[in-house]
C-alpha cells in the first residue's frame, strides 16, 4: 500500500481527513486495479499513476461512488 505521506505529497493534500479519505480511496482503488488482473507493484510508476489518477477522480467527484462510473 501506498504511504499516507507520498499519497499525500503526489496529490497535493494538506488536512487530516483529506489524507484520510484519499487512503481509503487509494485502497479501493488499489483493489479495482488488481481485480482487472494487474499485479500491485508500487515500484512501477505506471501502476502508482494509475493509482493515483483513480484516488484523485474519487476526491474530486464526490457524486459519483463508482471508479467506472460515467459523467
Amino acid at each position: 500500500m501506498i504511504s499516507q505521506d507520498e499519497l499525500a505529497r503526489l496529490l497535493h493534500l494538506d488536512s487530516n481527513e483529506e489524507i484520510a479519505n484519499a487512503m481509503l480511496y487509494a485502497k479501493g482503488a488499489e483493489t479495482f486495479i488488481t481485480n482487472a488482473g494487474c499485479k500491485a507493484d508500487y515500484d512501477d510508476p505506471l501502476f502508482v499513476n494509475l493509482l493515483v489518477t483513480l484516488t484523485s477522480r474519487q476526491l474530486t467527484d464526490r457524486k459519483s461512488t463508482r471508479l467506472n462510473s460515467s459523467h
